[in-house]
């Protein structure tokens, strides 16, 4: 429904006649006529008076449906709220995650260590001396003699001596012989320690 026609139902329903509503706002009765036809319609003034003399908002007068825009902004609002929710929501399970593999990660190498020490056979250990000082090796075996784990190995001796070209430990005889070498080369003595 536009103006023109909201003039004339308000004015009907309030029982007066196109020349008393002119009166009223000190027009002619052909301008109330060519407002109800929508030839013209009336400036903000007019407006203000009529909303007066009729009792309404100047909404009402013109039609503006306050009520869907108002539905239509709290919906807007709804769906805002929801997208903000469903982002939070996945922000927390991306940092859960993230969590839970930083925890994994940091306490990986003790469960390494634990499924290791399920399969270790035996633990061969064997110290080497050079220029007075003393170094502790270990080699863990498991049951098919392959080695599993060496230790005291990374801070002196060259990776080439216990891993092979595949990056797999070699046996533990050859990498016994290689430290063995290694240290007799620079003067050093190696015996295993027998438990």
């Amino acid at each position: 429904m536009n103006i023109g026609e909201n003039i004339l139902n308000l004015r009907k329903n309030n029982g007066m006649s196109q020349e008393t509503l002119a009166e009223k706002l000190k027009v002619s009765r052909q301008t109330i006529s060519n407002w109800e036809l929508n030839e013209t319609t009336p400036d903000i003034k007019q407006s203000k008076e009529l909303s007066k003399i009729f009792n309404v908002t100047l909404d009402e007068l013109v039609n503006n449906d306050i009520d869907k825009i108002m539905y239509k902004r709290l919906s807007n609002v709804e769906k805002l709220s929801k997208i903000l929710i469903r982002t939070f929501f996945i922000s927390l399970i991306i940092f859960i995650i993230y969590f839970i593999i930083n925890i994994c990660d940091k306490l990986s190498p003790w469960f390494h260590e634990l499924s290791i020490s399920k399969k270790v056979k035996k633990f061969e250990s064997f110290t080497c001396v050079l220029e007075g000082n003393i170094y502790n090796f270990g080699l863990s075996v498991d049951q098919n003699n392959k080695v599993i784990g060496a230790y005291g190995f990374d801070r002196f001796i060259r990776p080439t001596i216990i891993y092979d070209e595949n990056g797999e430990y070699k046996d533990s005889e050859t990498i016994k012989n290689n430290t063995y070498k290694f240290f007799e080369n620079l003067n050093g003595k190696c015996s295993e320690i027998i438990e």
